[in-house]
Formats: C-alpha cells, structure tokens, sequence
C-alpha cells in the first residue's frame, strides 16, 4: 500500500501542475457551492475562506442545509457575519433513484446564478486565490471542454441538452425510446446507445439513428474497476 501510495504521488506530481499565481481576475459570475449535513463543528473555516477569495468580481455562495440536526444553518451565518453574498438554503429529501449528496449538489445547481460553479466540501479550507486560480487553469489548459451525461428517460435527454451537454449515453433504451430521444435532441449533441447491446439487435439499434453504439459486456461486470476482461491461455 506504501508503494502504491508513493507511485499515486509521484504520477500527480507529474501531471498535476501547480495552478498560476497571481490569477488574472474573474469576471464572469462564479458560484461558490456547498453541500453540508450536520458540519456545524468544522464548517466555520471553510465559509471563511469562500468569503476571502480574491480576484472574483461578481461572487455567491450557496450553502444548502441537507436536513442536518446540529444546527450547520446557524454555524454557517454567524461565520458569514451578515455578508450578503451568502445565502442559506433548505434542502429537501431526494426522490426515488437519487442519493443524499448528489441530489443536495444538484439543488445547489438549480438554485446558483453564476456562469462558473465551483463545488466546495464543508470541510475544505481555500488559499485565497484557489478558485480565480483554477479558472485560470481550466481556461487555459482545456478552454473547450466536453460535458458527457448519462441518461435513461426522453426527459432526462432534454434536461441534459437544454443545459449544455455534448453526449449523451442512452442507457437501456429500446429502439423506440431512443428514436424518441433522437427526434427530441434534433442533432444538438451526439447519441450513444449503451446497455443490453449484441450483435443481433445492433442493426435495429443503429437505424434509431444514434452515433455510436457500445457494448457493455466489457464493463457491465467489475466490481471494482470500471474495465473487466477475460484472458484465455492455450
């Protein structure tokens, strides 16, 4: 494990660089987003250091309570000190399928206002360029970025498009589902049908008229890593 720990730095330190210093300001709006159950004891640092961070000219920061019990709300505005740029939220319980933290994130989404949103734990202290840093970084290193969504329903297709995705991964849909899903995102983003797929139904599948088509017997499987493969010898 030590030698595993040692290689996972020594990859970072080769690939990860250090983001610039002194950060040209932001000037689009940036949303500071922080999902938080029950941070009442550690979440004080980290509100402080969103409210110090430099270089951003049009800054919010959301704070959505996810039905914590410890008083977080309370811990987050007497950190605040009445700043107006920190707002409160109420989260509400997630719907079937969905899970605590990504639902609470996507509340957050919904609720931000920024062209930029920069998604913090509750326990995450910043240096005070951190974020103008790393909008820096991100537009300079991939100023034109891919954004691919998995999707299972028409209407999660339009939601996806509608918010800017590029790809879309139809999982699981019949053909006729995704021959809807083809005339709703109108060549906006590409198609790729994914789940259930073999060489019997490929045909039927490809005339829905979707990108790509992908086999996920390679993955479907793993339990741990995300590519499986089955070696014979002889």
């Amino acid at each position: 494990m030590a030698c595993a720990g040692t290689l996972h730095q020594l990859v970072n330190l080769r690939l990860l660089r250090r983001p610039p210093r002194d950060p040209a300001p932001v000037t689009a709006a940036v949303s500071l987003l922080v999902p938080a159950r029950d941070e009442a004891h550690r979440i004080a640092p980290t509100i402080r250091s969103l409210l110090a961070q430099r270089g951003l000219g049009d800054a919010e920061i959301l704070v959505l309570d996810d039905g914590s019990t410890d008083g977080t709300a309370d811990a987050v505005r007497a950190a605040a000190g009445g700043d107006p740029r920190l707002r409160v939220l109420t989260g509400v319980a997630p719907p079937p399928g969905w899970l605590g933290k990504p639902h609470a994130c996507a509340q957050l989404a919904a609720a931000a206002r920024g062209e930029i949103l920069v998604f913090v734990d509750a326990d995450v202290v910043l240096a005070q360029d951190a974020v103008a840093a790393a909008v820096a970084a991100i537009r300079e290193r991939a100023p034109k970025v891919t954004v691919q969504v998995e999707v299972d329903v028409p209407a999660q297709a339009a939601e996806a498009v509608a918010a800017g995705a590029h790809f879309l991964l139809c999982d699981n849909m019949p053909p006729a589902v995704l021959r809807e899903v083809v005339a709703l995102v109108g060549g906006r983003a590409e198609l790729e049908a994914t789940g259930g797929l073999t060489l019997e139904v490929a045909r039927e599948v490809a005339e829905t008229g979707v990108d790509y088509l992908s086999v996920g017997a390679l993955t479907h499987s793993a339990p741990i890593l995300d590519l499986a493969l089955d070696l014979r010898v002889g």
